[in-house]
């Protein structure tokens, strides 16, 4: 376990895109639809996380809780006092893909508003983020793909 917020924050980022990277690969063989990332924080921020709309989140916990996690707000630090919108809250994003990397589940953003809108959720409030949990049984309904892979990471460093 990292020892400081910082440490914590920069492992957590490095698991989120190095999931990106297996989901964006995963997607072009299975789909054939190309995600074009943005990297720098400044183009996450000003222009979404990707070129074409599409949102990627890596929920470590939803084989554990047999829900996803759909992120609307975020902060960078605990002690910031606000959050800002992310996740289904960016403009533009029209794709939310989310998953581990034993099963990927590809969903409208339009969908997830509107379940954002709908009392039949759980809110969830974390030290940085705010969203709502999804039940694993719901996602696989309205997802417009799922993706089963063979769970485990495809890069191998030498």
């Amino acid at each position: 376990m990292p020892e400081t917020y910082r440490e914590y924050y920069k492992q957590q980022l490095e698991e989120g895109r190095e999931f990106q990277d297996h989901v964006c690969e995963t997607v072009f063989k299975t789909l054939g639809l190309p995600i074009m990332q943005y990297s720098s924080t400044i183009y996450q921020y000003s222009k979404g996380e990707s070129v074409n709309g599409v949102e990627i989140k890596l929920d470590k916990r939803l084989n554990d809780t047999q829900n996803i996690y759909i992120e609307e707000y975020e902060k960078a630090h605990p002690e910031n006092s606000g959050y800002v919108p992310s996740g289904i809250k960016i403009a533009g994003n029209w794709l939310y893909i989310i998953g581990d990397y034993n099963i990927i589940y590809v969903m409208p953003v339009s969908i997830l508003i509107l379940s954002s809108r709908s009392d039949k959720f759980k809110r969830v409030q974390t030290p940085t983020s705010r969203g709502f949990l999804m039940p694993v049984s719901t996602a696989e309904k309205w997802a417009v793909k799922t993706i089963r892979t063979p769970g485990e990471k495809n890069v191998n460093i030498h």
